[in-house]
């Protein structure tokens, strides 16, 4: 991983560290798991680091710490 994926995966884990999903197959998993899962797609279809960051934060506007 390059740092700035990695710093943008710290910082998602911060900010979404008490947050839990409710619809999903597993419910009240970690929010943190959507977004890994979106990163993954991302990585998966070739995306930049940015683009990998960009999607580690994706929901982070507006969460409140």
């Amino acid at each position: 991983m390059q740092p700035l994926v990695t710093r943008a995966f710290l910082l998602a884990s911060e900010i979404h560290a008490t947050q839990k999903r409710k619809a999903s197959i597993i419910p009240w998993r970690p929010y943190l798991s959507h977004l890994m899962e979106v990163a993954g797609m991302v990585m998966a279809n070739g995306g930049s680091d940015s683009a990998v960051a960009a999607a580690l934060l994706h929901d982070a506007i507006g969460v409140t710490r």
